[in-house]
């Protein structure tokens, strides 16, 4: 199966300040017990654990992949989040020294999605990204992995979950602002009709972008509205066959509209966002990661229906912009986003080749580009669509 690891190593022991560490990443931590390191680092980590080991000049912190994606920079010390999926052959790396940001690598199956900053001392002795991530983790804590013992020492915590008030619902006015206010927007899933649920299954593309073929299965996910009377109640979305998130949606009936994402395996808050309009096609978004830190910050700007332009502040420190843009049957065609100082994060199109009765799509093509605009992946989505009783097509 390989290793499926990820978390945040730091070039500091905190054994004797870890409530210092906490304040600093925006975490709130319960201890739980001590474990050995064997149970610490192993694959799959549950989403709202946190196992962690102390070496000598080092701290060594296992979390979630979801939390994984980006930095987290420590304005005194370098730090090293990382995300080694060898499963499923995708691979993560945000290396900061001193709260700057100065490497990032994203690569799934052996294509560079991200590849940004210098490159760092370990990359010209290692052979891949995977090594890259091990001998990393040595610089970064002082100790190599494979020389930590199965029985050490090591203890894990928990996040404590966010608590989110419960808000009262003052009214169903049609202009009161719902979930199907954000979820109903062609942005989000792109359909029509009242849909019941979306399968969705992605290929590798064994053919070209101008005659695609289906290559070898990727993934697959299913996504399953929970509708009462034409308001969206709560999202299912699954994962292969396994429920991975549990969506659902408090409002105040007027202007507020609050998304609580729950894990589909122990019920734990990963997510809180609440949205806030503004005024005409702007609405304010706030979010909250599982230690109730503030995530993301923005405004999003939706007209007609359509999400065209979103930007926010990540964890107070980073600007992301993304636009969007669609063809003249609505349907998202291209997503560009970017960070402070134009760098590139994605640039992802959408060709579609196929589409049902509602005119939903059912086969389309995800191209992803570099900042040269060349052609770096390319992949093929499967979608049906499944409508209650009164829009059967």
């Amino acid at each position: 199966m390989g290793f499926n690891i990820s978390g945040l190593a730091i070039n500091k022991n905190y054994e004797n300040d870890f409530d210092q560490l906490q304040k600093e990443l925006g975490w709130n931590l319960e201890k739980q017990s001590e474990i050995d390191f064997e149970t610490a680092s192993s694959n799959w980590m549950e989403d709202g654990i946190c196992n962690v080991y102390f070496t000598e000049n080092g701290t060594l912190m296992f979390i979630g992949m979801d939390m994984c994606r980006d930095s987290f920079p420590l304005k005194n010390d370098n730090s090293l989040s990382f995300a080694l999926s060898e499963t499923s052959m995708v691979f993560n790396i945000n290396y900061c020294e001193k709260g700057i940001e100065k490497r990032s690598i994203m690569e799934i199956n052996d294509e560079r999605m991200i590849d940004e900053g210098e490159k760092l001392e370990v990359e010209v002795k290692s052979e891949d990204t995977s090594e890259i991530i091990w001998n990393q983790i040595e610089k970064v804590i002082g100790k190599r992995f494979w020389d930590i013992e199965p029985e050490e020492k090591a203890v894990m915590y928990t996040f404590n979950k966010a608590k989110v008030e419960p808000v009262v619902v003052e009214s169903q006015q049609m202009n009161s602002f719902t979930a199907s206010k954000i979820y109903n927007n062609k942005t989000e899933y792109n359909y029509k009709g009242n849909v019941k649920e979306i399968f969705i299954q992605s290929y590798s593309n064994s053919g070209t972008l101008e005659q695609p073929e289906l290559g070898e299965k990727l993934s697959s996910s299913k996504i399953i509205f929970i509708d009462k009377n034409g308001k969206i109640e709560s999202i299912q979305i699954f994962n292969e066959d396994e429920i991975g998130l549990i969506i659902k949606f408090e409002n105040d009936g007027k202007s507020i509209c609050t998304e609580i994402m729950y894990s589909g395996e122990d019920g734990s808050i990963q997510r809180t966002t609440s949205y806030k309009h503004i005024k005409d096609d702007q609405f304010e978004f706030i979010v909250l990661d599982a230690g109730k830190r503030e995530a993301q910050k923005g405004i999003r700007v939706v007209h007609q229906d359509k999400t065209i332009k979103e930007s926010y502040n990540y964890y107070e420190s980073i600007l992301y912009n993304t636009d969007f843009k669609y063809d003249n049957k609505d349907r998202l065609v291209h997503q560009l986003r970017i960070r402070e100082k134009n760098v590139l994060i994605y640039n992802i199109s959408y060709k579609y080749l196929e589409s049902d009765g509602f005119n939903n799509w059912t086969k389309r093509i995800i191209i992803h580009r570099n900042e040269n605009d060349a052609v770096t992946f390319n992949s093929i989505e499967v979608c049906e669509h499944k409508y209650y009783e009164t829009n059967e097509c």
